[in-house]
């Protein structure tokens, strides 16, 4: 249920980013060299980015946001009954050949795809009868297709009304402007690449219309990974629960280094993959 899992996965993804940062900061080796070059957050991970960025005053107000998120995201996807109207699948294949089968299934229906994860992932999102037959469509067309366990339809149509009300959310939330690159999930680039000063909206009121659209708008991830790399960065380290964002990475290029922190062990092994690359780096300077 999303509104359980939303503030549970960002307070997991909040507490793993500290313990992250304050161990960088007191490595002997890597606390004074290693320099974040920017920071991207996958659809609900979006808002844990905003929160390292110091958009979001502190952790407090960020739980705040993503539970109303949570609660207006799961009354969106509700019919009449209460029942839920919508879900996800997931399809292995050219992200073209995906496109053009949900266009196929849709019929008029709310059916589309909504998280560009990597060149073989799209996942589709919509009302679970044109599921059924995007499902249908994959297989005629030899396109593996996966069901997710999710309990909406996220980034669809389905998610407008949702979205509506975050907008006056986040708008009462005076979001400040981010102290470090934030790569958007609406354009896979700097999230304040389109905002200008002169334009009489201020930065939060800004920020505030980008965050409203993504709860309704498609997930560039691929295009996400492909600006990191192109701006220079080295190694990316995914934060919070599990590790599925750095298999995506590796599927959009296998070159950048990948480590994952979500418990103690794994914020060690980060460290020490970090420090290695740092002492590779060093003796080829």
């Amino acid at each position: 249920m999303t509104q359980v899992t939303q503030p549970s996965i960002y307070t997991v993804t909040i507490a793993a980013y500290r313990a992250l940062r304050e161990a960088m900061d007191q490595h002997p080796a890597l606390g004074e060299t290693l320099e974040v070059e920017g920071i991207a957050g996958f659809s609900l991970g979006e808002y844990s980015a905003l929160t390292a960025a110091g958009v979001i005053r502190d952790m407090a107000q960020g739980l705040d946001i993503v539970t109303r998120r949570g609660q207006l995201m799961n009354e969106a996807g509700m019919d009449e009954n209460g029942e839920q109207r919508g879900g996800m699948v997931a399809a292995f294949g050219p992200r073209e050949a995906i496109c053009r089968a949900a266009e196929e299934a849709a019929k008029g229906r709310i059916l589309s795809p909504v998280n560009f994860n990597s060149p073989i992932q799209t996942v589709v999102a919509g009302e679970k009868a044109a599921l059924d037959d995007f499902e249908a469509v994959c297989a005629q067309h030899r396109l593996k297709a996966k069901r997710l366990s999710v309990s909406t339809a996220f980034h669809s149509d389905l998610m407008i009304p949702a979205a509506k009300a975050l907008r006056e959310i986040l708008l009462a939330a005076d979001l400040k402007a981010p102290s470090i690159k934030v790569y958007s999930n609406v354009t896979g680039r700097d999230i304040m690449a389109e905002w200008k000063k002169d334009d009489g909206m201020t930065a939060g009121a800004y920020l505030a219309e980008r965050m409203a659209q993504q709860a309704m708008q498609p997930v560039y991830w691929q295009e996400i990974v492909e600006n990191m790399i192109a701006d220079g960065v080295e190694a990316i380290i995914e934060v919070g629960p599990g590790h599925t964002l750095s298999g995506l990475i590796k599927k959009v290029n296998r070159k950048v280094a990948t480590m994952h922190v979500e418990d103690m062990a794994s914020l060690e092994a980060t460290l020490n993959k970090l420090e290695a690359l740092w002492r590779a780096g060093k003796e080829e300077a």
